[in-house]
């Protein structure tokens, strides 16, 4: 009880009687030795903790030898290889379980989903085979065969949908058609835009640099074109790097209602970063 809360009091009791109180302000011998007793115990409590929680040089050159020693320890776990062909040739080994749906969901969305978690595992040799499995082994989204060879390929080909260490644009869209203002566009199960339909010219062209002002000057000497309508048209290049294709704008420009996209500059840049890691997408019909 604090000084403050002690006031002049009667309490009556089933005698009639009652207590004589203390005068306000005044505090029993034994209470003030009780607080001054709490208040030291307290504080050697809170020394006592401070000392606990002091890092000594002694502590730190323990702690020091025992995170080296447990660094330096390295288990490695030996996990068979994961043949997907051999699984896919013999159901009976009941590896994977497969359901077969309809091509409307020949998505590769929830592939990705899966797999980003276990994405920081994926370069070593022993769970290369899980990344695999992923294409077959989610309930809901396996596909017919046609579709499900798509996506398969797609997903060994790139399985993250990433380039220069950045995601593909729209490739969670992948196996889905978007509407541009000038149609629709689909995107294939790689990620990338198909801009095919709506291609005046189609064309391979040797020595593309990724620079789309120096490879349009290309493309149009292989064609022996002079001009263009600049006005509607774009020059794009294609995700395997050796096309160039003249599309209009309002399907591949943001600008004028286009599709955001990645497109082959940034696979023509990547590669030439990356001799060890080509990204190799396959070619349209050339259109001259």
């Amino acid at each position: 009880m604090d000084n403050d809360d002690i006031e002049k009091k009667h309490i009556a009791t089933s005698s009639g009687g009652g207590y004589t109180p203390l005068v306000k302000g005044e505090v029993s011998p034994k209470t003030q030795t009780l607080v001054e007793t709490l208040k030291q115990l307290a504080e050697r409590q809170r020394l006592a903790r401070k000392e606990e929680l002091t890092y000594s040089k002694e502590d730190e050159a323990r702690w020091a030898a025992n995170r080296q020693r447990v660094i330096g320890r390295q288990e490695k776990l030996e996990v068979p290889n994961f043949d997907l062909d051999e699984v896919l040739a013999n159901p009976e080994l009941d590896a994977v379980k497969s359901v077969k749906l309809d091509p409307a969901s020949m998505l590769a969305d929830d592939i990705e989903e899966l797999t980003k978690e276990g994405k920081k595992f994926i370069n070593k040799p022993t769970l290369v085979g899980a990344a695999s499995m992923a294409v077959i082994a989610i309930p809901g989204k396996f596909l017919d065969d046609a579709g499900g060879r798509l996506v398969k390929e797609a997903f060994e080909r790139n399985p993250f949908k990433e380039i220069n260490g950045r995601k593909i644009i729209n490739s969670d869209l992948a196996g889905k058609a978007v509407k541009a203002e000038g149609g629709e566009v689909f995107i294939d199960f790689d990620g990338f835009p198909d801009f095919t339909p709506y291609a005046e010219k189609i064309v391979r062209v040797d020595g593309l640099t990724g620079n789309r002002a120096k490879d349009e000057k290309l493309a149009m000497q292989v064609l022996g074109m002079n001009d263009y309508n600049k006005k509607d048209m774009v020059w794009h290049h294609h995700q395997d790097g050796k096309s160039m294709m003249l599309v209009p704008k309002n399907v591949h420009s943001v600008a004028k209602g286009g599709v955001n996209h990645t497109g082959g500059s940034a696979i023509i840049k990547h590669n030439k970063s990356n001799p060890e890691n080509i990204l190799n997408y396959m070619s349209p019909p050339e259109k001259k």
